[in-house]
């Protein structure tokens, strides 16, 4: 279970005084509802909370306990606590009373794609409980994760779009598994992509290149701001067919032009 106070440093900035008694009950209610479900903090920075707990039902049980404490304080007016949480569940490392993972990874990940006030929920936890106020919201890309999510929501309450690279434009196929042993790769596709145009990755047919390059596409989706695309190339005879076909992959309408 990972929550975050949204927009929590522009109201320390606005509303110094008020933010401290708020956080403090903020802090107080969390803990208060946590050990109530038999669960246990082992981290927080600032006004974000990490907790583990033995079952997913008992994560949901706090979770939804949480959202309607939170939900019912009478905040400061200024200074309004929206908190946003998500929920995951699968094996994780124990080091010093801290835990590592990709689960771990995965639950801050799924936090950070919802708003205030929404509690997100990825497809193995809603699976492992039986509550009838869990809404299924569909599959997305989450930041530096390989695979896509299939989200659920506690509660039926409208929010805005979920923060995903869903909202990048793109026309990236949706990897069904992840990609195995390829993370040196990766991390220097990454890092290349930072330092050059045009980056290009060569070997003998059938290794994989293609999953690798969108992949590290995806990964990358969140630095370009007009979005990612897959241009398909092999197909093309004419070489005067490239500019075409890179315009149609964005989504662009192109006139056509006398040869």
């Amino acid at each position: 279970m990972f929550t975050d106070v949204e927009g929590s440093t522009r109201l320390w900035e606005e509303h110094l005084v008020e933010m401290r008694a708020a956080l403090a009950r903020h802090d107080e209610i969390l803990r208060a509802v946590i050990a109530g479900h038999g669960g246990y903090v082992f981290s927080t920075a600032g006004d974000a909370f990490s907790a583990a707990f033995a079952r997913a039902g008992d994560a949901l049980d706090a979770v939804a306990g949480a959202r309607q404490a939170l939900g019912t304080e009478a905040w400061p007016a200024p200074t309004p606590i929206r908190v946003r949480i998500g929920v995951h569940t699968g094996e994780a490392q124990e080091r010093g009373g801290d835990y590592f993972g990709p689960a771990v990874n995965r639950a801050a990940r799924i936090m950070s794609a919802g708003h205030g006030g929404q509690v997100l929920v990825s497809e193995v936890s809603a699976g492992l409980v039986s509550r009838d106020d869990l809404v299924a919201l569909g599959e997305y890309r989450l930041k530096d994760l390989q695979a896509p999510e299939r989200l659920w929501q506690l509660g039926r309450a409208e929010f805005p779009a979920l923060r995903t690279l869903d909202v990048v434009r793109h026309n990236l196929p949706v990897r069904r598994s992840s990609l195995i042993g390829r993370e040196s790769e990766l991390a220097s596709i990454g890092e290349a992509l930072t330092e050059h145009r045009l980056v290009t990755l060569t070997g003998m047919g059938g290794v994989g290149k293609t999953s690798l390059a969108v992949t590290a596409a995806a990964l990358a989706a969140d630095r370009f701001a007009d979005g990612v695309f897959l241009v398909e190339l092999a197909r093309l005879s004419d070489e005067h067919l490239v500019i075409r076909a890179v315009g149609e992959a964005a989504g662009m309408r192109l006139a056509s032009v006398a040869e």
